[in-house]
């Protein structure tokens, strides 16, 4: 009794642990992830997805190394990402890429492919088609033929949908529509005529198994030239037209269904800017409203789903990466996201061909992002992002994105006429591929690449010295739209990294950095505490005036550390040489300086700065001035007490003088003599002119007089000589006899401006 109740509650606790882990897999809960997508020896090109019950299903084409033949590749892909199969379906001389995939009610796979036809004969021409094939949900091949019409372009966008009834709905080039059973024979076939001119062309299966066209029409204005119109077109399920618009000026995207039977129709406005309008139009094609999505950046590529609960979610790329936005029913913003991880390489010759998107059973969203070829032909992987149903992705980066719909007045729509025409169905089945399927290998590998999402946070210290200039550090923002940097609610920079910021007031200040990404603004504050710089002082300019050392101590509790400009560290120090002195003084938050000019006098006067000539003998009628001025002196003192820079002497003596000059003293003396210099006259008594160098002339004079004249008489009274220099005892040029003459002088007494003669006997000798 007792094993079995054991084996009830092994049993209930093996069912509750697999009801568990079936929620856990089936239920809302089902993983995020964010992976790449990568084919070995091939690049990929993936062009749709679909959601399969809870799986995800992606088709692609792919370039073959071996071959090179594009070849379709099917994958199956489960809800973690994990490739459940993978095939590749090929065949001679044709490139098979896919156009558009479709999962049926009946749970196959329906997929439109564009061909290619490269034939082995070069006299053969170049034939494209689009091919039909049908799978079953592992990948196997139940049908496929070649839609065997009219050329196709590459450039168009091809186009199958189920109808309610089970069968196929194709949309060819050239205007030609098809309905194909769901054993994949022609049911009927009609041209509709407008649609010859059509381009983005898109269908979309109505719960009545009537069908809705949109597609691009290009129509001529004579005076305007060309101008783009989007074709709404409706069709019942025997291809008879029901009704058909023109919509003017937009280039149309995407066709999805509202559970109402309301149509959304995506596209660009020729006239606004080429922003992203959603346009909401009734099941007989009226238009309920209109919306404008301003996208910051560049967009390309886009493609619209509508979840179970009648939201719309649509996808563009951008240049900061794919973009994910979901609207409610009347086309108001919920929310928007941009994958930044998903975004373009950095490499200038990679270009992001756009993003795909699909949703699935749980409300979750899958992300398909396809790129381009680069310059050297190698493909990035593509990349798939699985997020919540509200955009949330949490192993990777995602930013969210500012934005709210604009509503726009409705155009107005036009009737237009267009001609249905019944095309005649072959007898005979359409053409097979005559194809092979084989295994692919295709792998997923998580992949998220690290983002510095912007940020507007920052730090600095909390408290700075005035004027000191703000460094910021921890920025992480480089990648935000613009950047502003703010105090008391006045920009003080618009940088990203500002070095110049300052605050010149003491007191609290509040720091904000506003930064805008996506249009979202952001900001993050801090208060810094200013304080204004203590006082500091090293004393006044100083002069030495003896050679000891001067020691400096300039140290104060307000400050913390000591540096000079000639390196030396410390607030202590001995001064010994003249030079100006600069010091620098930091307490916890401010430097402050200080200079002071020392001189020592030696060096400023390195020459005796006071000098009063050397001793001297001077005339007693004569007063002599001795000046003691300096440029720089401050004071003088003399030996009397007197205190001019100057000193008239006249009598014999020693002076001296003391001068104060940059507070340091000078001092100098000198000694006078005197004698009286009132003019007495040399009279000699004899000379002798015999050429012996002693005494040869007769010469009169003085130290203080000058002769004026001079006049010889011999003893008779006749005048034998007159001038006033020296006689050389000679008349007319002959000795004269040696006798007593007599001579008369004239001299003029300078000091005294007074004019004397003299007279007398001179005894010339030989």
């Amino acid at each position: 009794m007792k094993k079995n109740k054991e084996r009830h509650i092994y049993r209930v606790l093996r069912i509750v642990s697999l009801l568990l882990l079936s929620s856990i897999y089936y239920g809302v809960a089902q993983p995020n992830f964010q992976k790449h997508l990568k084919a070995e020896s091939s690049y990929i090109w993936i062009e749709s997805i679909e959601a399969a019950n809870e799986n995800l299903l992606l088709i692609h084409g792919k370039v073959d190394s071996t071959i090179s033949i594009d070849g379709m590749q099917l994958s199956k892909l489960d809800a973690f990402g994990n490739v459940l199969w993978s095939i590749n379906y090929n065949f001679n001389h044709f490139n098979l890429i896919a156009a558009d995939i479709l999962h049926t009610t009946d749970q196959h796979i329906i997929v439109l492919a564009y061909i290619a036809y490269y034939p082995t004969n070069t006299s053969q021409n170049q034939s494209n088609q689009l091919a039909i094939m049908k799978f079953t949900s592992t990948g196997e091949l139940v049908w496929d033929f070649i839609l065997n019409r009219a050329q196709v372009s590459s450039d168009d966008i091809h186009s199958i949908v189920e109808t309610t009834d089970g069968n196929y709905i194709v949309l060819v080039s050239n205007g030609i529509i098809l309905k194909i059973s769901a054993d994949g024979h022609e049911i009927w076939e009609k041209r509709i005529g407008l649609l010859e001119n059509y381009k983005h062309s898109r269908l979309l299966a109505m719960p009545d198994n009537s069908i809705i066209i949109s597609g691009q029409s290009i129509a001529q204005d004579i005076m305007s030239g060309s101008f783009i119109n989007t074709i709404i077109t409706s069709i019942d399920e025997h291809g008879d037209m029901q009704w058909s618009k023109a919509i003017p000026d937009l280039l149309p995207w995407d066709l999805k269904l509202f559970s109402n039977h309301d149509i959304l129709l995506t596209g660009t406005s020729t006239k606004a800017f080429q922003q992203p309008h959603l346009l909401k139009l009734s099941p007989n094609g009226l238009i309920r409203w209109v919306k404008i999505v301003p996208l910051i950046n560049e967009w390309k590529h886009e493609h619209t789903l509508i979840t179970n609960s009648n939201e719309i979610v649509t996808t563009f790329m951008t240049n900061q990466g794919s973009t994910l936005i979901q609207y409610n029913i009347e086309g108001e913003v919920l929310w928007s996201k941009v994958f930044l991880a998903a975004r373009n390489s950095t490499e200038t010759t990679k270009t992001t061909g756009g993003s795909i998107i699909a949703g699935l059973a749980d409300g979750s969203i899958a992300l398909l992002i396809r790129r381009f070829f680069n310059a050297t032909q190698t493909l990035d992987e593509d990349v798939i992002i699985k997020t919540s149903k509200y955009g949330d992705l949490s192993n990777c980066y995602s930013a969210n994105i500012c934005l709210n719909t604009t509503s726009l007045a409705l155009p107005t729509t036009v009737d237009v006429d267009v001609v249905v025409e019944n095309m005649e169905i072959p007898n005979i089945r359409l053409d097979a591929l005559n194809g092979w399927i084989t295994s692919q290998e295709l792998t997923t590998k998580d992949y998220c690449t690290k983002i510095n999402i912007p940020s507007p946070f920052f730090t600095t210290p909390d408290t700075l010295c005035v004027n000191t200039l703000i460094e910021v550090d921890n920025l992480c923002q480089e990648e935000a739209d613009f950047w502003r940097w703010q105090t008391a609610g006045e920009t003080i920079s618009t940088e990203s990294n500002p070095q110049n910021m300052q605050l010149q007031t003491p007191g609290l200040h509040t720091l904000t950095h506003v930064i805008s990404t996506n249009g979202c603004r952001d900001t993050f504050s801090q208060v810094v505490q200013v304080v204004a710089p203590s006082e500091f002082s090293i004393g006044q300019d100083t002069v030495l005036c003896e050679n000891e050392p001067l020691v400096l101590d300039i140290t104060h509790n307000h400050f913390e550390y000591y540096t000079w400009s000639d390196n030396h560290i410390g607030g202590k120090r001995t001064i010994s040489e003249s030079g100006i002195y600069t010091a620098f003084a930091e307490d916890n938050y401010c430097t402050v300086n200080a200079s002071r000019k020392i001189d020592f006098i030696r060096d400023l006067y390195p020459n005796k700065p006071i000098n009063l000539g050397s001793d001297t003998t001077i005339c007693e009628q004569i007063p002599l001035q001795l000046n003691a001025t300096h440029p720089d002196a401050k004071s003088y003192f003399w030996e009397d007490g007197s205190t001019d820079y100057f000193r008239n002497i006249t009598k014999a003596g020693t002076y001296w003088i003391e001068v104060n000059i940059k507070d340091c003293y000078f001092e100098d003396e000198i000694t006078i003599a005197t004698e009286d210099c009132a003019g007495k006259l040399y009279m000699p008594t004899a000379f002798s002119p015999n050429n012996d160098g002693v005494n040869d002339l007769l010469e009169f004079g003085s130290k203080y007089v000058d002769i004026t004249s001079i006049q010889i008489f011999n003893r008779w009274g006749v005048l034998v000589y007159e001038g006033n220099t020296a006689w050389d005892g000679r008349i007319k040029g002959v000795d004269a006899a040696e006798g007593i003459y007599v001579y008369k002088v004239k001299y003029l007494v300078p000091l005294l401006e007074k004019i004397n003669s003299k007279t007398g006997e001179i005894m010339l000798v030989r």
